[in-house]
């Protein structure tokens, strides 16, 4: 007769799973499915959610000025920093002032530019002006230079470039002061630098393009602040009457944006959750009627045991256990999968929603893996709770007699 031993309940269950490797890897793959989902959807929604709520803190304009028709290329250059130029006319920043309800104003010029030292592929440059500025500086900690001079640059988060190295603009060599904390937006790729020395390049590389055409003194937005008390529906009607004939400008409203990319997140969310949670009650599904199944099969195997011993919180320990072993493995293999998959391209997935995105950090990370390894952990125990309860309920002598 065997020992204890031999009727330990991980023993037995690790014997029973291995006599059915194909069936035992299939149930495994379900609750992988299941792991790779909760862990990447989470992760995907998090980030989304986590860059959305930094726009609408750290953007810092109520309004944002740009040429008629442009407003959704402001977008793209804010959100995904996708390069580009366009100008306005070049007096309507002093002719802004004279609207009553602007407490700020700072103009951005964006150029277009290769940069083969840095990252080989189009960027967008801005020009800033360090003095008046109240976008860019926030996200520069205290420590780092705010004010960088004419021959310098900042950097986004995600630009290679260390601080102190060189790279070269239009033939014209600029050192890297400064990096940008991460934004989750498109300034993490972008590269700033002192507005005069971008309208500099614009006349250098505009020689021979129609950019040699573009005022000296044009800027392609104009950020504004308002005075409390004053709606952005009220200056910008103030602003087309007094300056609309003259100048051909658009807005784009900050509120508006945000709203607009929040009812796209939930646009993004609401399947994301709604196929995390059917994948997850599908494997838990597919689990019950696996383990209610095997339990019919096994009745004379369970009674077998409990004849050689095994006592009938070991035979449902057993079972326990053949569930944890199936849901462990399956949730191992499904992380795993999401961290190979989604974790390294992360901005590359999002990046045609038009979303912001900043990844969370590695507690945020290994919290939603711990999230998504329990939810799946869970999976196998729930679905065999029927089995253990009619396995308490049966007799031996009726499970010896089964099948006969």
């Amino acid at each position: 007769m065997p020992g204890p031993e031999r009727l330990d309940p991980p023993r037995l269950a690790l014997a029973n799973l291995r006599a059915k490797p194909y069936r035992s890897a299939g149930l495994a793959l379900v609750v992988a499915l299941s792991a790779f989902v909760l862990f990447g959807g989470s992760l995907l929604s998090g980030g989304v959610k986590t860059g959305l709520d930094s726009l609408a803190e750290r953007l810092g304009a109520d309004l944002m000025v740009v040429p008629r028709g442009y407003a959704d290329r402001m977008q793209a250059v804010l959100l995904r920093g996708e390069p580009s130029s366009f100008y306005l006319g070049a007096d309507l920043l002093e002719r802004l002032r004279s609207v009553p309800g602007a407490a700020r104003l700072a103009p951005q010029l964006y150029l277009a530019s290769l940069d083969d030292a840095c990252c080989a592929y189009p960027i967008q440059i801005i020009g800033y002006d360090p003095e008046t500025d109240f976008v860019v500086p926030p996200w520069m900690t205290a420590n780092r230079k705010t004010r960088p001079n004419p021959d310098e640059i900042v950097v986004g988060s995600l630009i290679t470039s260390p601080v102190g190295t060189k790279s070269s603009f239009f033939g014209d060599l600029f050192r890297v002061a400064a990096r940008l904390d991460r934004t989750g937006m498109g300034f993490d790729t972008s590269i700033f630098m002192p507005i005069d020395t971008a309208r500099g390049l614009l006349r250098k590389g505009g020689r021979s393009s129609p950019l040699a055409e573009v005022p000296e003194a044009s800027v392609s937005s104009i950020l504004v602040s308002l005075e409390p008390g004053t709606t952005p529906l009220k200056f910008m009607g103030d602003a087309r009457r007094e300056l609309g004939r003259e100048f051909q400008f658009e807005f784009v409203v900050a509120r508006d944006l945000v709203t607009d990319l929040a009812n796209r997140l939930e646009l993004f969310s609401i399947p994301l959750i709604l196929t995390t949670i059917f994948v997850w009650l599908g494997a838990v599904g597919i689990l019950f009627l696996f383990f209610s199944v095997l339990a019919n099969e096994r009745k004379r195997e369970l009674a077998l045991f409990r004849i050689l011993g095994a006592g009938r919180s070991r035979v449902n320990r057993m079972i326990l256990w053949e569930a944890l072993i199936l849901s462990g493995s399956g949730a191992f293999l499904g992380l795993a999968a999401a961290a190979v998959s989604v974790l390294p391209f992360q901005s590359l997935i999002l990046e045609s929603a038009g979303l912001p995105y900043l990844a969370p950090g590695f507690a945020g990370i290994a919290g939603l893996a711990l999230f998504a390894a329990l939810a799946s952990l869970a999976i196998g125990p729930l679905a065999s709770l029927h089995a253990l309860l009619r396995n308490g309920r049966r007799e031996i002598y009726a499970g010896l007699r089964s099948g006969e």
